[in-house]
């Protein structure tokens, strides 16, 4: 038998490849089904009013949001970070922009094009009007065709709106026959888990890419046609004077949030630096410069500015586990784990501290103490997609596979997408022998992190596993062109040569493997069945004798070895071998020796 070395896997997107499929599908029929799927939002004049809840993500900062529409033309959307409400407003004639941060107000005319709220950004236009009434508007439509796009069947559209601007893409899911993906000269869209709130049908999730940023937008609440006061939509007069602070101790807190927010974390330091000089006891401007000073990897001068937090106010738990964050950068762990601990004790329910507990358990394979801690998590928090991956890994490494799928499935619906989900996920099929699921996993890890060499070995291993031999080795070359110093890979190589009958190929592998790590006794049993096949018995002999030196207590090997002396003249000494591979409870032998030594 050939044998793959006894390694732990570590293995860990959306641009799938397309195939291409002929379907008997018009422009016409497409769109409306899609207009039957919207319903009432694909009528116009069906809403009124719109309140929308939820949150944006922009670089990774997660802010609280509301959107507000009033029909025709008039628009809302606030955000929040910590205390400040940001504020993009449109009405008739206007577009209002208010950054707290910097009191900077910025009002531009609305072009007629710009005008409705669907059109003031990109990543609303979830019900897509000009796709909807695209004869009206006289565009051209084109369908492309059926395809797969990320592992969903897709119909294409192609929109062609001028000569000049780039024709849109639509993608829509041929399953409920709603948009999936949009691809215009504005970047791209991704709309997914639409519900129906009584007629009116809309995504949760909103993911907008285009050259300047990337937003994804999470709704969990959501109101039609309710009453709106027009005043939300009123442009202060002071909007439209320039603001002159003064360097008040909230304008300095305001200029180093907003530093730090960007990641400016040097210039950050010296706002909050400004605040402690006219106040020494100014609690969030030590807690906020710790956090500064976490981003320069200043970890022991951010414990200090904690320190000096917690003797300003001991009882507040994130301040507690910002050092403990500090500490855990240090390495000294058992000071984090102290430091989430007494948060905890502070606030049960603080979700950060649990998560950050968790993941040093996770890391120390104090893997019950990791799920405890992640479930606590998701108790509070039950749609922390991140708190589910780390949940569903330390379930995984309790050899809990199923229940780990189940948490990996979570984690992807409440929107963690991420190469590492697909490779643990794949990890648990694997490991399931559930070797066709672990391949659609590790091939979608490869997506994303193509470079990935990891994801690179364990995608062919589980080609390798399924018995496509072939792919599997194209996949472990493509390994070794970049990185040829594994012994392991060489060795996978020469499996899948030897499968495919290519023996001397496979040696050759195997000697790599040897000569890069001569102390495996597997790669000389696999070189030695190889050089069974090309009936160099000798050699055989050799390599079966090499192995026993490293491992002896294989009693197979024996076996095999001492097979080959008999049938190459050496009954004795195969004999011999055979009472060893006997002694040592291998069954097989007490049959050979029957047959071949008396």
């Amino acid at each position: 038998m050939l044998l793959m070395s006894k390694k732990i896997l570590l293995l860990v997107a959306f641009a799938s490849s397309i195939v291409t499929y002929t379907y008997p599908q018009s422009e016409k029929e497409i769109v409306s089904n899609y207009r039957i799927a919207l319903q009432k939002s694909a009528d116009e004049g069906s809403i009124h009013s719109m309140e929308l809840k939820g949150d944006f993500i922009i670089q990774k900062l997660k802010l609280p949001a509301t959107i507000f529409y009033k029909s025709p033309n008039l628009s809302r959307l606030e955000m929040k970070f910590q205390d400040l409400t940001f504020l993009q407003v449109s009405n008739d004639s206007l577009k209002w922009d208010y950054n707290p941060m910097l009191d900077k107000h910025i009002i531009k005319p609305i072009k007629d094009e710009d005008r409705g709220w669907q059109n003031s950004n990109s990543s609303f236009d979830f019900v897509h009007y000009d796709l909807l009434n695209y004869k009206e508007l006289n565009h051209r439509l084109k369908f492309v065709g059926k395809q797969k796009a990320d592992s969903l069947q897709v119909y294409i559209l192609e929109l062609s709106v001028g000569k000049k601007q780039k024709a849109t893409r639509i993608f829509i899911n041929v399953e409920n026959n709603l948009i999936y993906k949009v691809d215009d000269e504005k970047g791209f869209r991704y709309f997914a888990n639409y519900i129906d709130s009584e007629g009116f049908v809309f995504p949760k999730y909103v993911f907008d890419k285009n050259p300047k940023q990337d937003v994804e937008i999470h709704f969990n609440e959501w109101r039609f046609n309710s009453s709106i006061a027009d005043s939300l939509f009123t442009i202060p007069k002071k909007a439209f004077y320039v603001s002159g602070n003064g360097e008040t101790v909230n304008n300095l807190l305001t200029k180093g949030d907003a530093l730090y927010s960007s990641g400016h974390y040097d210039s950050a330091v010296i706002y909050y630096t400004k605040v402690i000089r006219s106040n020494d006891s100014h609690f969030r401007a030590y807690n906020s410069r710790g956090l500064s000073k976490i981003g320069r990897k200043e970890y022991y001068e951010a414990i200090s500015d904690f320190n000096r937090a917690i003797e300003i106010n001991a009882n507040d738990p994130k301040v507690i586990n910002n050092r403990g964050l500090a500490k855990y950068y240090l390495g000294d762990a058992n000071g984090a784990i102290k430091d989430y601990t007494k948060a905890l004790e502070l606030d049960s329910t603080l979700v950060v501290a649990l998560k950050n507990r968790g993941l040093i358990y996770l890391q120390a394979k104090s893997y019950n103490d990791a799920v405890q801690d992640f479930s606590k998590a998701l108790k509070y928090k039950s749609d922390d997609g991140e708190a589910h991956f780390k949940y569903a890994v330390a379930l995984a490494q309790l050899e809990k596979y199923e229940e780990a799928l189940k948490s990996y499935a979570l984690a992807e619906k409440n929107n963690f997408i991420e190469a590492q989900l697909y490779n643990y996920r794949g990890v648990s099929y694997y490991k399931l022998e559930n070797y066709d699921s672990a391949r659609g996993n590790f091939k979608k890890a490869l997506r994303l992190e193509p470079d990935n060499l990891q994801y690179l070995e364990n995608f062919g291993r589980a080609l390798y596993e399924l018995g496509d031999y072939a792919e599997s080795l194209v996949q472990f070359e493509m390994y070794l062109k970049k990185k040829n110093d594994n012994s392991d890979m060489h060795n996978l190589v020469g499996l899948c040569k030897f499968q495919e009958e290519n023996y001397k190929g496979a040696i050759k592998d195997f000697s790599k493997s040897i000569e890069l790590n001569g102390n495996l006794a597997t790669y000389y049993d696999n070189r030695a069945l190889a050089l069974e096949m090309i009936e160099d018995y000798d050699g055989a002999i050799r390599d079966y004798s090499e192995s026993i030196r490293i491992y002896p207590n294989d009693a197979s090997v024996f076996y095999k070895r001492g097979m080959i002396k008999i049938a190459t003249s050496k009954k004795i000494e195969g004999c011999l071998d055979l009472a060893t591979a006997n002694e040592m409870k291998y069954d097989p032998a007490k049959e050979a020796i029957i047959a071949n030594c008396h």
